[in-house]
């Protein structure tokens, strides 16, 4: 537990159930972290009831969660993307839970991870990645737009990769949608035009939530409202 955070010891604890695993944490920490579970805690409190559900949820990324709630930053070793498989999934179900739950500060809190680690690492996500990212969620979100510059960064200085070989092009039009080639197609045409340098020197700020909530510094805009319920 945070140790700026000791009034939560006293709080009384909730189970959270995330498909086939429960998770016991302490009901004023989940309030104060997602206006989700505060709206989800105070309907069962009116149903005598000492439990939330967090339906079609995944429970590794329901577990990064909860050990950045109680530590107050994110633990490398899960999300790590310095493996061959990125480990876009996780990454992707995380962001999607933070989403869910109405948390701008995790879904950030990913998004710098990620960057820090690419820009050491000098590498990006692939084509593969982004597929990977959009059968998990297609929204257009801070996490999409930089695997999407990532992925057409990746095809347009790779292409060897892609046309030659296992036949990684072939593989990637069978496994993508139409929705997502035709924005890959858009993608390779906007870069004809203009090209990018790696996304991991952009500014974090280009991909963060700036929703109400969010703390990122560096945002100066709105705070867009959300539903809480």
């Amino acid at each position: 537990m945070a140790e700026d955070k000791p009034h939560f010891a006293l709080s009384g604890v909730v189970t959270v159930v995330v498909g086939l695993r429960n998770y016991a944490c302490h009901r004023d920490l989940l309030e104060a972290s997602s206006p989700f579970c505060a709206a989800k805690l105070k309907d069962c409190w009116n149903e005598g009831k000492n439990e939330i559900h967090l339906d079609d949820q995944e429970p590794a990324a329901a577990e990064i969660w909860i050990d950045w709630m109680y530590k107050n930053f994110l633990s490398r070793a899960p999300l790590s993307i310095d493996t061959e498989t990125l480990r876009i999934g996780l990454i992707a179900k995380t962001y999607k839970l933070a989403d869910y739950l109405i948390i701008p500060d995790l879904k950030n809190d990913l998004m710098d991870l990620i960057m820090d680690q690419h820009k050491k690492s000098r590498k990006w996500f692939t084509l593969h990645a982004l597929i990977d990212l959009w059968e998990v969620d297609e929204s257009d979100s801070g996490l999409f737009k930089y695997v999407f510059r990532s992925s057409i960064l990746s095809f347009m200085t790779s292409p060897k990769f892609y046309l030659t070989g296992s036949g990684e092009l072939k593989k990637i039009s069978t496994r993508a949608d139409t929705t997502l080639l035709l924005k890959v197609i858009e993608g390779i045409m906007v870069w004809n035009v203009k090209s990018w340098d790696l996304p991991s020197d952009d500014k974090k700020c280009d991909y963060h939530d700036h929703s109400e909530g969010s703390s990122c510094k560096e945002w100066d805009g709105p705070r867009d409202k959300v539903n809480n319920q």
